[in-house]
């Protein structure tokens, strides 16, 4: 009935003069068991009031992510790195959508390309122009998107193989 839906004038969608929508801005991290459990709150970084593409260290210890400040655009997206309470926050510099590599000495990340920075010495190499890179499970490769392609690069050469070519729907295999 009625008391039970928000479209309470039945046109099968949700209209903002029926109900009144609060937009909450994700302030904040949030941790739960694996059965989806214990949700309870993990920490916050008041400069950056819009938190995004959290990823734990392979040692379990710390967590990369990325923070974009109030009023900015997509461009002033800066990568962070603090221990799983929010403590020993570390500014990395720019970029967004960071991943680990598997020994958690190295973060790819994607600004203006695909980068790797060397979270010690803080150096940073470009490799490709695409986006969303993730490590392979060996790394040896980062798998990232280009245009509408799939493409992996070798870390050690920065070759480029097309893994997924969409103007032909062809796939690779390496």
């Amino acid at each position: 009935g009625e008391a039970d839906t928000f479209d309470v004038a039945n046109l099968d969608a949700l209209d903002t003069k029926e109900f009144v929508f609060k937009q909450r801005i994700p302030r904040e991290f949030f941790a739960l068991n694996a059965d989806g459990t214990g949700w309870r709150r993990a920490f916050d970084v008041k400069e950056f009031p819009s938190l995004g593409s959290p990823v734990v260290s392979p040692d379990g210890k710390r967590i990369a992510f990325d923070g974009h400040r109030a009023k900015g655009d997509l461009g002033g997206q800066t990568m962070l790195i603090s221990d799983l309470s929010g403590g020993q926050l570390k500014i990395v510099g720019p970029g967004m959508m960071p991943n680990w590599n598997k020994e958690g000495t190295e973060l790819t990340f994607s600004h203006d390309g695909i980068q790797i920075v060397n979270i010690e010495s803080q150096q940073i190499r470009k490799i490709g122009t695409g986006w969303g890179g993730q490590w392979s499970p060996d790394g040896k490769r980062i798998l990232s998107y280009e245009g509408s392609n799939i493409v992996a690069y070798e870390v050690a050469s920065g070759d480029k193989t097309v893994l997924y070519d969409a103007s032909t729907g062809g796939f690779q295999r390496l």
